[in-house]
C-alpha cells in the first residue's frame, strides 16, 4: 500500500513538473524578441522605424530604429547588436532579372536551399538561402542590389527591410 501511494505522488510530482516545465518553454518560444547577455532585441515588427535614403545608392528603405548606417562606396552596412545586413549594388549588362540569374547561376553554382521569386516595389526580386545566409536580389534597369545577412537574429528585419526596397533616382 505504501508503495503504491509512493508511486502514485512520484507520478504526479513528475507529471506537474513537466507541465510547468511545457509552459514555460512555450511562452519563452512566443516571445517576440531575443534575449543576449540579459538584453531584449525586438524584431522589427514590434519596434518603431524610420525611412532612410541613400543617395549613393539610388534606395529607400524602411529601417527599424535601432539599426545604426555606415555607407562607403561599396556597401552599405545596417547594424546591431544582433548582427549586421549588407546592401551591395553593382552593375549588370543584362537586359533582363532572367538573363541576369541565369548567368550568375551558371558562374557561380550557388549551393541554394531555398530559393522564391518576387516583385517588390516593381522590381523583379529573389529570395534566397545560401550556404547559412539569407539573400534578396533585386534587378533595376541593370542595376542589381543584394541585401544578405548571417545572422539568424536579423531574418525577419531582412524580410521587413527588403519588402520596404524603393528604386528613388
Amino acid at each position: 500500500m505504501k508503495r503504491t501511494v509512493y508511486i502514485i505522488l512520484s507520478f504526479t510530482i513528475f507529471l506537474f513538473g513537466f507541465l510547468v516545465y511545457s509552459k514555460l518553454k512555450q511562452r519563452r518560444q512566443n516571445f517576440p524578441g531575443e534575449v543576449k547577455n540579459n538584453q531584449v532585441f525586438l524584431p522589427s515588427s514590434v519596434q518603431e522605424s524610420k525611412d532612410y535614403r541613400s543617395s549613393l545608392f539610388k534606395f529607400t528603405i524602411r529601417l527599424p530604429k535601432n539599426f545604426k548606417v555606415e555607407e562607403n562606396l561599396t556597401v552599405i552596412r545596417l547594424k546591431n547588436p544582433g548582427g549586421e545586413i549588407g546592401i551591395f549594388r553593382s552593375g549588370t549588362d543584362f537586359d533582363t532579372f532572367g538573363k541576369f540569374w541565369r548567368e550568375y547561376l551558371d558562374r557561380n553554382n550557388p549551393d541554394i536551399s531555398e530559393e522564391q521569386d518576387l516583385t517588390i516595389n516593381n522590381l523583379e526580386a529573389k529570395a534566397i538561402n545560401v550556404n547559412h545566409e539569407k539573400m534578396y536580389v533585386l534587378y533595376h534597369q541593370g542595376i542589381v542590389y543584394t541585401l544578405s545577412t548571417s545572422s539568424e537574429s536579423l531574418y525577419d528585419d531582412l524580410d521587413q527591410i527588403a519588402q520596404s526596397f524603393r528604386y528613388t533616382p
